[in-house]
């Protein structure tokens, strides 16, 4: 049976949307969103029968889609090509690679069905990755009263030692 359940997680801040599926499957289950920072989005495909009840491939195609208040895109853009008999293929091509990643696992068949348990973890990447890991909050009360403290302690030691 070539039935397929891929997961996504997500550790970008951008939530994304399935869009423009096309493909082989009878049917597609799962939520359309990849919400940002989550894991365990599953989508499960199934495959259609032909003549004696025989399980076809699947094969298709979706994109995963954040857009901005702008209108500016990012896109991922899936591949499955998993016949009924030769070699599968998994394949994902993010439009912004700049930006953002996916790195694909097979982790087997196994679970209900006997699908194929497929993984894509979507991340910064580059300069976008080295820019969110060294972004922290910046406070500028607590700088404040710590520089007002320090000069405070200066002007205190220096009255006391003149």
């Amino acid at each position: 049976m070539v039935c397929i359940n891929i997961e996504f997680t997500n550790t970008t801040g951008f939530p994304f949307k399935i869009e423009n599926a096309n493909g082989s499957w009878k049917s597609w289950s799962g939520s359309k969103t990849v919400k940002r920072k989550s894991r365990g989005h599953v989508i499960k495909l199934r495959p259609q029968t032909g003549m004696f009840g025989v399980e076809k491939g699947i094969q298709g195609s979706f994109n995963l889609v954040f857009r901005d208040r702008k209108g500016d895109e990012i896109v991922i853009a899936y591949k499955v090509d998993f016949p009924a008999a030769g070699g599968d293929k998994f394949e994902a091509n993010c439009m912004e690679a700049a930006l953002v990643q996916t790195n694909l696992t097979d982790n087997g068949k196994y679970g209900p069905d006997n699908a194929h348990n497929l993984k894509s973890q979507i991340g910064y990447t580059g300069k976008m990755a080295q820019h969110m890991s060294k972004h922290a909050a910046k406070d500028d009360t607590a700088d404040w009263f710590r520089d007002i403290g320090t000069e405070g302690l200066k002007i205190g030691i220096a009255a006391a030692l003149a």
